[in-house]
């Protein structure tokens, strides 16, 4: 644990220097240095919900053998690494390399957004399903190009990401998603009617699926929905992003970052997949959501930036809650302490 414990101190005390008012340069030098700190706790791991699992993938791919539903991506690394400590820090090496970049040129406040990360997809995504943190920086690039209508490269990065993941297919949903600041009647409504319409949409889902030839990608959601007792729906999570798209909208003429306005709609789009998927599917509904509420890393620090006076101070002292809250849930809770600790577990093999 006194690993974890040295990490979350070097990062919560990087994000209250960052608060002080520092020059871009020395925001650049922190950024940096806790971005590399991420890079070594994710490549020297040998704990994490997949590890073992991509320990088999990967001997078996050496060895010669297909592995069925894995992406080529995923395959190619396997197939050139080495090792697998050398696969682990290539794949943590370009996770980290594809969310700093992103981070860097989008957030207000890019020390504050690797705060945030450290609490949510750093421990079950980049240090357990790794594949999919991979294709979620993709996807994040994927973003930034269709948001600047390079069309081209906003493709180009979407199938960069489903060759890791395929599920970061359904970021291909960005091209529906409204560009401009709507009504809050829009996004109250959309998100009542998501509570309801999932007890009418399985049917309807279960249909369409039967009409997809037999791919290996439809056996396994077929297979996780068969499966997984946890059935998601409104929970704290659902609240949790509520509000932060209630604060993006109440401060959205303080918000001037051209990031935001298709940002924010992308975001509560990962609201509606949830609810409306989350209870058929849990796989789908959750993993599927994290390409579109990956965003809250960004949009929390438009919120704080354009708050002002007492109200930023309260918004920092909540979010920076939230995020230790998250941090110590994630250790309490039995099956992912035994996961993650000891952080250094030796398998022999």
């Amino acid at each position: 644990m006194i690993l974890y414990l040295f990490f979350y101190v070097v990062i919560l005390s990087g994000t209250i220097i960052s608060l002080q008012n520092i020059d871009r340069k020395a925001v650049t030098v922190v950024f940096i240095s806790l971005a590399f700190l991420f890079f070594l706790l994710i490549g020297f791991r040998f704990c994490g919900y997949d590890y073992l699992s991509y320990l088999e993938i990967y001997e078996s791919i050496k060895g010669g053998n297909d592995v069925l539903g894995m992406e080529p991506g995923f395959a190619t690394l396997c197939s050139s690494s080495s090792s697998f400590r050398i696969l682990i820090i290539i794949v943590a090496l370009l996770t980290m390399l594809l969310h700093s970049l992103f981070i860097y040129k989008t957030s207000d406040l890019p020390i504050f957004s690797l705060f945030l990360l450290s609490s949510t997809l750093l421990l079950p995504t980049f240090m357990g399903q790794c594949r999919q943190g991979l294709a979620i920086g993709f996807v994040a690039f994927a973003f930034y190009y269709y948001n600047n209508k390079n069309y081209y490269f906003y493709l180009l990065f979407v199938v960069l990401a489903a060759l890791f993941h395929y599920s970061a297919l359904i970021s291909l949903f960005f091209l529906f998603v409204p560009r401009n600041i709507k009504s809050s009647k829009y996004y109250f409504i959309t998100i009542v009617i998501s509570i309801f319409l999932s007890q009418f949409f399985q049917p309807l889902l279960f249909k369409i699926i039967d009409l997809i030839p037999n791919l290996a990608v439809v056996e396994r959601l077929l297979f996780y929905s068969e499966n997984d007792d946890v059935k998601l729906g409104f929970n704290t999570a659902i609240l949790i992003r509520i509000f932060v798209v209630s604060l993006c909208f109440y401060y959205r003429a303080n918000i001037k970052s051209i990031f935001f306005p298709l940002m924010l709609n992308i975001y509560h789009l990962s609201i509606i997949i949830y609810l409306i998927i989350g209870p058929i599917i849990p796989q789908l509904g959750g993993r599927g959501a994290l390409y579109f509420s990956y965003f809250d890393i960004i949009l929390i620090p438009f919120v704080i930036k354009a708050a002002s006076g007492y109200n930023r101070y309260v918004l920092i002292f909540l979010f920076f809650l939230l995020t230790l809250l998250r941090i110590f849930q994630f250790f309490h809770d039995d099956f992912n302490y035994e996961c993650y600790v000891p952080y250094l577990k030796f398998y022999n093999f």
